[in-house]
């Protein structure tokens, strides 16, 4: 690297996982349950879709039904009620926490206690089916909410009670409304709803671009394919920004995931590019783009392209 370009070097600032917390731990891992629950909980998701992945995919609802609950499960004890942090200490708002993941937990359990008799009951609901799935929908509107805010959860509120009351609405809204039972059976039930194309494609293919993207930043994957991009372009005039595209052309090369991307390349590039005098949000952008057009750059390619193999009845390589 020239001597300009090592001015440009980001540092990269690695913070301490949850696991090396507990490891350096004095007085032993089971002083922290939290902690090691959190931890625990990772590591199996984790296992999970690597098996999954290996050994071939669960029947759909059992798998895509699994890994909500895990994702949930997360959600409510790292997006904690009253806290800003995880890591602050608790309050009373923590019992509600530990509810919502019970009551995850027990519709996962009511979901796969019977598989078959769960499917078969579609069309044909019974009462605790119509609890269970009343319960699992405001459960994924408040993690909903915790993750993204109530810009989301008011939409899809919204459509609802529209779905439901659509006889009282006017224009594009009006319509035949439906029953709470055909909602949760067509939501809960079925792979239709809560368990369509978007989350598959999230348990089968952009989890484990991600589970990859973090593999390679904690071993220094990531950083060597910013250094490499910051030695042919860092000189040059706007170089931090064409270092962006660099890398994340190089990182989508095995990720294959826009997110994955920015959660990597990002990292470093976006404050590289605001520390030299870019703005805020033009970083932002030129991370973007790179990541997103980073997606179709071979061998790995986004999860579009399998879903698009899939439809042809093509093999992918």
């Amino acid at each position: 690297m020239t001597a300009e370009t090592q001015k440009l070097e980001y540092q990269e600032e690695k913070k301490e996982s949850i696991l090396e917390f507990l490891l350096r731990r004095q007085k032993g891992i089971f002083h922290y349950p939290l902690e090691l629950t959190i931890c625990f909980l990772s590591i199996a998701l984790s296992i999970y879709h690597l098996f999954v992945a290996y050994a071939g995919s669960l029947e759909a609802h059992a798998f895509r039904s699994t890994h909500l609950a895990f994702v949930m499960i997360l959600c409510f004890l790292l997006r904690p009620l009253g806290r800003k942090k995880w890591t602050d200490p608790k309050n009373a708002w923590f019992a509600v926490d530990l509810i919502c993941v019970l009551l995850t937990l027990a519709v996962q359990i009511y979901t796969l206690w019977d598989l078959d008799a769960f499917i078969f009951r579609r069309g044909d609901l019974d009462q605790l089916d119509i609890y269970a799935g009343t319960v699992l929908l405001i459960l994924l509107l408040e993690a909903t909410r915790r993750t993204v805010g109530w810009a989301m959860v008011i939409i899809a509120g919204f459509f609802i009670i529209q779905t439901a009351l659509s006889d009282h609405f006017f224009g594009i809204f009006y319509g035949p409304p439906s029953s709470w039972f055909t909602m949760i059976d067509y939501l809960f039930m079925r792979e239709n709803g809560i368990y369509s194309i978007p989350l598959m494609v999230m348990a089968t293919y952009i989890f484990l671009f991600i589970l990859f993207g973090a593999i390679l930043v904690r071993s220094g994957a990531g950083r060597f394919f910013i250094n490499v991009a910051l030695s042919l372009t860092g000189s040059k005039v706007g170089g931090p920004a064409k270092a962006s595209v660099v890398s994340s052309c190089l990182m989508a090369s095995v990720s294959g995931s826009a997110v994955a991307n920015v959660v990597t390349t990002g990292s470093f590039t976006i404050p590289l590019m605001k520390r030299i005098g870019y703005r805020d949000y033009f970083a932002g952008a030129v991370e973007a783009c790179a990541s997103s057009g980073g997606q179709i750059m071979p061998p790995v390619m986004g999860a579009a392209a399998f879903v698009i193999a899939e439809f042809l009845n093509l093999p992918y390589l």
